[in-house]
């Protein structure tokens, strides 16, 4: 696999990657000025480039000399009597390759790119777009990590297919800062695209572009508005379905005015530093605000200087895409789109969607009664209870249960079975009679199969169930303990985890069997996986393993469980009780709402504080300890799972697990849509079925 070039979530990593690089040459086009001198010298100082200042040695002599800075060695001056002079040198610094960095100095912009765009100079070729891409911190982001904004400095008002050259080149600048698959929000006033706003038409057409594959690896999302784009609490509000949310690289504005003040917004009003690169030429223009400090004009040439070394300082920095008409997003599954009835049976209802590909039709759930969890005791003895809750539901939706009906497989959860490799298995009797048999335990998910060949069987169409809790591919002496017959026990997420582990692989542009990936699925209980070769070679079981989490135990110390359940006289059903229910969060403070924790601790709450700080500590131990599982260190590290929504958490994490590998965060989870491509890779031919037993 090629390692991922190294993700710049600071300035300060910038820095450190501009000082890694050979020294770069910066041509300052007017460099009798004393912002820009300062600037440019600073990064003589850091040792991170030399300069060519062109202009009358006569300003600049002086200039220099007043900083204590001798002409010679880093520092060299290019004699050059007029504007034109000047323009010329500086350019011609850049096309002969001494220089990979172009400066504006005490000469206007429009002279300047005047001369770098003319064809003798041969920094352009001519179907390209020169745009301004602007880098900050992102406020609204755990960790503030670096974004970039384009574009607010030179194209007024661009049409669809300057759009859409503007988008490549802040792709290959996101790129250039470690971003393997850049998240891009295109932004609108409205997310609904309308006749009366063209630029939300342009925004629909160039992320159907980026979902055809135009533009490389990328997620382009669009119209959207900004308050949508930086909070994700926001979008669900709003009603808005988007991966974008809370998580964007780069933002692209509909017209200069639009990016100018937003730009300006984002740094004047937070006080944030900032920096500018012009891209699409054949090397990095830069051209910043009469107001930018030294500083801001170093941070310049620093981004600069890796854009032009990580992009090719004689190439193209983006190859625009030709346009094309909106296209359907990219599905995950390859073939016809084919419809698949999923269902997932949980404590109170059976939830079940219908899906056309990966698109959802419609989602409802078929509640179970409490007369009738009362009545039936067990999970599995609310089987017909629920088979016809279930059928009354496809009745109101208008799907006939008969063959012919176009459904074309129903797919459930899987349940509490005998250890099986990950994967999407046919349903057998031999599967049903395990689950009816309860041998791992009693749960809602054991109905998944059953239910699902029942309804299959009236549709006359194949039933599966995809990747259940007891997916078990962990080697044996990861199994065994100091204990002969007290084995591990392996159960996990696996239906949520593999599901964002191959996301992670698609948005990665690799094979999921040629990454090495560390899943943490946070939720009622903290479940992870370290995946190498495609499989779950160790795992940490949320029931018995890990970090305490809302209601469940974790890892607890051998012998103190033992003389706990011995002094308490707990029996079997005690142990699972309150290690499984009454334990973690709610044991220590009351409570299993971990919003309601956070706000006591914020309060001055000790016993919340410490119990969250093990929390943590807790999942970024297990976490570090599953890297031993692999044969090197993690390509990247995900997060998952309905508590990945809590921002705070996330930032605890994240900085612990980032000193090894790139985090990704993907909140939530949608099981529903996992058992649905489970059965469709399968029905297209991607996946052979597993068969039960083997």
């Amino acid at each position: 696999m090629t390692t991922p070039t190294a993700d710049i979530r600071t300035f300060a990593d910038l820095e450190a990657a501009a000082r890694a690089l050979p020294r770069a040459v910066v041509a300052v086009a007017g460099a009798a000025d004393p912002q820009v001198l300062d600037g440019a010298l600073l990064a003589v100082r850091q040792g991170v480039a030399k300069v060519a200042l062109v202009g009358a040695r006569s300003a600049i002599g002086p200039l220099l000399a007043a900083r204590g800075v001798q002409e010679g060695g880093d520092v060299e001056v290019v004699d050059a009597a007029d504007d034109a002079a000047v323009v010329a040198g500086a350019v011609s610094l850049a096309s002969s390759g001494r220089a990979t960095v172009l400066l504006k100095g005490m000469i206007s912009t429009g002279a300047l790119l005047r001369g770098a765009l003319a064809h003798e100079a041969g920094l352009r070729d001519e179907d390209t777009l020169l745009s301004d891409v602007l880098v900050c911190p992102n406020v609204f982001a755990p960790g503030r990590p670096l974004w970039g904004l384009t574009d607010g400095g030179l194209n007024v008002a661009p049409d669809l297919e300057e759009k859409t050259a503007i988008l490549a080149n802040g792709l290959a600048v996101m790129r250039a800062l470690g971003r393997a698959v850049p998240r891009v929000a295109v932004l609108c006033a409205s997310e609904k695209p309308d006749k009366a706003m063209p630029a939300t038409l342009d925004a629909q057409k160039l992320a159907a572009m980026a979902a055809s594959g135009a533009f490389g690896p990328c997620l382009v999302e669009g119209p959207l508005a900004l308050d949508v784009v930086v909070s994700a609490e926001a979008a669900r509000h709003k009603g808005v379905q988007t991966e974008v949310a809370g998580r964007a690289d780069l933002l692209l504005a509909p017209s200069v005015e639009a990016g100018n003040l937003l730009g300006k917004s984002l740094y004047l009003c937070n006080r944030l530093p900032v920096a500018h690169v012009i891209v699409g030429a054949r090397v990095p223009i830069l051209i910043n605000s009469r107001n930018d400090s030294a500083e801001d004009r170093y941070r310049s040439i620093l981004l600069a200087i890796v854009v032009a070394a990580r992009l090719g300082s004689n190439e193209r920095a983006a190859r625009v895409p030709a346009l094309v008409e909106p296209a359907a997003p990219l599905a995950l599954t390859a073939g016809p789109a084919r419809r698949v009835l999923a269902l997932n049976p949980g404590g109170t209802s059976t939830k079940i969607a219908l899906f056309d590909g990966d698109r959802e039709l419609w989602r409802a759930d078929a509640a179970v009664s409490d007369e009738v969890a009362k009545r039936a005791g067990t999970p599995m003895a609310q089987l017909d209870d629920r088979l016809r809750a279930a059928r009354a539901l496809l009745a109101e939706k208008g799907l006939r249960l008969a063959p012919g009906s176009g459904v074309d497989a129903v797919v459930g959860r899987g349940g509490l079975m005998p250890p099986l490799a990950g994967g999407t298995y046919p349903i057998t009797d031999a599967m049903i009679a395990d689950l009816r048999a309860g041998a791992r335990g009693e749960h809602a998910s054991n109905l998944g199969a059953p239910m699902a060949r029942a309804l299959a069987t009236e549709l006359g169409v194949p039933a599966f169930v995809v990747d259940p809790v007891s997916v078990d591919e962990v080697r044996p002496a990861a199994k065994l303990t100091g204990w002969p017959g007290l084995d591990r026990e392996i159960l996990t997420h696996a239906l949520n985890l593999r599901a964002v582990a191959r996301r992670v692989a698609r948005d990665l542009g690799e094979d999921l069997a040629r990454l090495r990936l560390i899943g943490l699925h946070l939720g009622t209980g903290t479940s992870m996986a370290a995946f190498e070769g495609g499989r779950m070679v160790d795992i940490v079981n949320p029931r018995d393993e890990g970090a305490l989490s809302a209601d469940r135990a974790g890892s607890l110390p051998a012998m103190g469980l033992a003389k706990l359940v011995l002094r308490e006289g707990w029996t079997a059903s005690d142990v699972e009780r309150r290690l499984g229910r009454e334990a973690g969060l709610f044991a220590h403070v009351g409570t299993r709402d971990l919003r309601e924790v956070r706000r006591r601790a914020d309060a001055g709450d000790a016993a919340c504080a410490r119990a969250l700080e093990a929390m943590v500590l807790g999942i970024t131990k297990s976490a570090l300890g599953l890297c031993a599982a692999l044969t090197d260190v993690p390509d990247r590290f995900f997060i998952t799972g309905g508590m990945a929504h809590d921002a705070a958490l996330v930032a605890a994490i994240r900085p612990v697990l980032e000193r090894y590998a790139e985090v990704v965060v993907v909140p939530g989870e949608d099981e529903l849509l996992a058992l649905a491509q489970g059965a469709q890779r399968v029905l297209a031919g991607e996946e052979q079925g597993r068969e039960y037993g083997r």
